[in-house]
């Protein structure tokens, strides 16, 4: 994603922050920041074309670099982790928690799954710092809650996908009613207020 006039660079960033961040406080402390660190460039992401279908993008998460896709269509934030074993992890750079200085565990109980059109995905929540673009980026949000994929069953996200997660810019505020993630707790499920993809 690249915008060749502040003025619309700012508005995407905002934008991509905004749908990033759940908590109200979150974006003006993410924009008091920058101008603080004197952050005057454009954020420009490159996007990678595979078959006119995925489109991936960078995304860091405790310092991990992953190709994700940006979902407009979405309202979290979903990577490939090493909870999910080899299966997940072929052919895909994955989150591993135990390289992150910065990993926050929630309680280990928040387990929840999400539904997609083409499958569901089941996995734990934590928080992170995460950054727009590469590990360098100035573009950071700390303590960001995120799930880490244990199983799933999307077809698509295969050994030949070209993205390691998910990225949703749909605000929370906006999320659709009955789309809830579903907690599951010991085979057992019930509603919870996370946002479902």
């Amino acid at each position: 994603v690249a915008r060749r006039h502040r003025r619309s660079a700012d508005g995407l960033l905002a934008a991509v922050v905004l749908a990033l961040l759940p908590a109200v406080g979150q974006p003006m402390k993410l924009r008091r920041n920058l101008r603080l660190a004197k952050i005057n460039e454009d954020l420009k992401i490159q996007l990678t074309n595979k078959n006119n279908v995925q489109y991936s993008g960078a995304f860091s998460v405790g310092g991990q670099a992953l190709p994700v896709i940006f979902d407009t269509g979405s309202f979290e934030v979903i990577v490939l982790s090493t909870m999910c074993g080899a299966s997940c992890a072929e052919g895909h750079v994955v989150y591993d928690k135990t390289k992150s200085t910065t990993f926050v565990e929630e309680n280990e109980s928040i387990t929840a799954r999400h539904y997609f059109g083409s499958g569901p995905v089941t996995s734990q929540k934590g928080r992170e710092v995460i950054r727009l673009g590469p590990p360098t980026s100035p573009y950071e949000v700390n303590s960001m809650p995120f799930w880490q994929v244990v199983t799933h069953g999307i077809k698509a996200w295969n050994e030949h996908a070209a993205f390691s997660g998910i990225v949703g810019l749909g605000h929370p505020s906006f999320t659709p009613e009955g789309y809830t993630a579903e907690l599951v707790d010991n085979g057992a499920s019930t509603d919870s207020h996370e946002s479902l993809l």
